[in-house]
């Protein structure tokens, strides 16, 4: 902000974090789960909320994304 002008606009992306609200839960599990048994594209992950889900940043969105948020929520391997 300068003079009251905003500058620029940016989002912010952690891993495991797929519904932006600032935390790993549960809700973010479900939506994982959910991409991944999709039957049409239009239910699927895309933008920041698909690279959130991406833990293992290999560009797709796999069971091993969904077990290791699973893994983050019950505390035997966190997220970093």
């Amino acid at each position: 902000d300068v003079n009251g002008e905003i500058l620029g606009v940016y989002s912010v992306c952690i891993k495991g974090d797929v519904n932006g609200d600032g935390k790993i839960s549960g809700v973010d599990f479900i939506t994982v789960r959910n991409h991944i048994i999709a039957q049409n594209d239009d239910d699927k992950l895309v933008g920041i909320s698909a690279a959130a889900a991406d833990i293992d940043l290999n560009g797709k969105i796999s069971g091993v994304d969904y077990i290791s948020i699973r893994d983050h929520i019950i505390g035997s391997d966190l997220i970093s």
